[in-house]
């Protein structure tokens, strides 16, 4: 038999081309378009998160506080720490910072307010009692050095706004007294003053030099607030003094050249807890619907308060969804002095 020729098919070579450079660069350029709309989607998405957590933490702040007054004697809305006033000072200047946390680490005269040197360590702030009774380890007798040094670096993440990146703006008498050392510290509300919240201070005076009443929760039972709801409790740093935006009577004219930034990348916008226990996002800028003024129409109306919005201008501190006051509950007195 002749032999079989064995036949194979011959393929053809592939082969595998390299991309050319103007393929290269298109891609790139796709690659830089996704990266610019996703980054930002990105970011908006973790500031959520991260506002998320704040609220969460004033939730907490909150009702950690109304568990605090059913089992105060005197039913306190705020935790009031036992040194509530400083030997020289005739004010009630403890109370914004001092319910809770840890210590701060402020900066200058400011020690002796907010730091552990100055008797405000963790082991000393009343709610954290209630929200971290691990601290009670804590005595008097170890405040050394290195104890005070330790606390304040402490991690109380119910106490901290992970957005927290401290001064964001005040009106001018603001910075130049009372933020004038946070300020130039470049710290955050947390470590500076040991928390990112305030709580809700605020006094009235009758006349230049005489007795010193609050009319917001600070001192007040929580059984005493008329509109839990919308009355403010705690907030953010940040927005503690917004309410002064237009704050047109002298002498204590802020004026309107000034913004206070949130926290959470919208100006005038900050984090509160109410006193019945919520927390939301609100807007807080000046008093009223643009600002205090003679207008009645631009306070809400508050029954039983003979005089206008005019002669109230010092009580009355409202906006929408808030209210700082607590009328028309009476002050509650202080036992303090204007100066």
């Amino acid at each position: 038999m002749p032999g079989r020729v064995q036949r194979t098919r011959e393929l053809p070579s592939l082969a595998l081309g390299a991309f050319t450079l103007i393929e290269l660069l298109v891609v790139v350029a796709i690659i830089a378009v996704l990266v610019a709309v996703l980054l930002p989607s990105l970011a908006r998405a973790r500031e959520q998160a991260k506002k998320g957590t704040c609220l969460a933490n004033l939730r907490a702040v909150a009702q950690a506080s109304t568990t605090y007054a059913s089992e105060d004697p005197r039913n306190n809305a705020i935790p009031i720490h036992s040194r509530r006033d400083i030997p020289g000072q005739n004010n009630p200047v403890i109370g914004a910072y001092q319910y809770g946390g840890k210590s701060g680490d402020a900066d200058q005269s400011e020690v002796g307010l907010y730091n552990a040197e100055g008797g405000f360590g963790s082991w000393t702030r009343p709610l954290n009692r209630i929200l971290y009774k691990n601290l009670t380890g804590y005595h008097v007798a170890n405040k050394t050095v290195p104890v005070m040094e330790r606390d304040k670096t402490l991690d109380l993440r119910l106490f901290r706004c992970p957005s927290d990146r401290g001064y964001t703006g005040a009106p001018r008498v603001i910075q130049m007294r009372g933020f004038r050392f946070y300020k130039h510290s470049r710290k955050s509300a947390y470590d500076y003053f040991g928390t990112s919240y305030t709580s809700m201070v605020q006094m009235i005076c009758e006349g230049q030099s005489g007795p010193m009443s609050s009319n917001t929760v600070f001192m007040r039972p929580l059984d005493r607030v008329p509109s839990p709801s919308r009355t403010v409790y705690y907030l953010e740093n940040a927005g503690r003094y917004a309410w002064s935006w237009g704050y047109m009577p002298a002498p204590y004219n802020s004026g309107t050249d000034f913004t206070i930034g949130g926290w959470h990348r919208r100006d005038w916008f900050y984090n509160f807890a109410l006193c019945d226990g919520h927390a939301e996002e609100l807007k807080m800028k000046g008093q009223g619907k643009y600002g205090i003024t003679d207008s009645q129409d631009d306070v809400e109306y508050v029954p039983g308060l003979p005089g206008g919005v005019s002669y109230w201008w010092r009580v009355i501190s409202r906006g929408p969804g808030w209210q700082r006051d607590t009328l028309p509950s009476p002050s509650i007195p202080t036992g303090f002095d204007c100066q």
